[in-house]
């Protein structure tokens, strides 16, 4: 049967409702594709060798693409099960299971002992934390980036002329919903799978102030892509890459 609609739903982010997320994220590349274009530019000599640090990486929609593309990774989660899946993924592919760390870490308050030549915020990392907890989590990626080193940062932001409210049917038994809640800053996603109910609300972050605060954290902007959603009217996502001033 379906959910009911006085169903109390589980969080979409994590758990098995970030798995099911997860597997609707694969349908919309152009944020993956982007980031691995961005990894593909010339950068200075002594990074050849260095690590992309990719935070919150669920079920490795970006690990992955890093590591076939000739990346070496150091996937990190907070969610034990998505990185065991991850590994389990990794297992039959030769040059992603040699090339890719996982590591269970938390997002707020992660640190190792080397720096990278480039730090990934995908979209979840972005849009799940507070204004504070952003800015927090994006001086700690600067702090670990090599000089010369990229920040790149996606977010999903919201057009002015975008509805309200958006519901679409993604299979015979699941259903997505978006509200846009103006006064909070924040849109509510609910996604019912079948008998399943999950819902988040989650942050909407313009670039403007991903790259706002780039410049505050001394980083340049050297790039920025905006690609609007394929199925969510007025829904766009934007990645900006930012890098560390030797």
């Amino acid at each position: 049967m379906d959910a009911s609609a006085d169903a109390t739903p589980a969080p979409l982010h994590t758990g098995l409702g970030a798995r099911r997320y997860h597997r609707l994220s694969l349908r919309d590349e152009s944020e993956v594709a982007t980031i691995v274009e961005i990894l593909a530019f010339p950068s200075r000599p002594e990074l050849l060798d260095k690590r992309v640090l990719e935070l919150s990486c669920g079920w490795g929609r970006l690990t992955l693409p890093m590591a076939a593309a000739g990346h070496r990774v150091l996937a990190t989660d907070v969610d034990s099960d998505a990185l065991a899946d991850l590994a389990e993924h990794l297992v039959p592919q030769d040059q992603a299971s040699t090339s890719v760390e996982l590591r269970l870490t938390s997002l707020t308050s992660f640190s190792f002992d080397e720096t990278f030549k480039a730090v990934c915020l995908p979209t979840g990392v972005t849009t799940r934390l507070d204004r504070t907890e952003r800015r927090s989590v994006m001086e700690a990626a600067v702090s670990h980036l090599a000089p010369g080193g990229v920040l790149i940062v996606s977010t999903d932001y919201v057009l002015e002329s975008a509805p309200t409210t958006m519901c679409l049917a993604l299979g015979p038994h699941t259903t997505l919903t978006e509200q846009i809640l103006p006064e909070t800053g924040l849109r509510r996603t609910t996604l019912s799978w079948e008998d399943e109910l999950y819902s988040s609300d989650l942050h909407i972050v313009p670039p403007t102030w991903v790259s706002r605060t780039c410049t505050q954290l001394g980083l340049t902007v050297t790039y920025q892509r905006s690609k609007p959603d394929p199925l969510l009217t007025g829904r766009v996502n934007a990645v900006i890459a930012a890098v560390k001033n030797p």
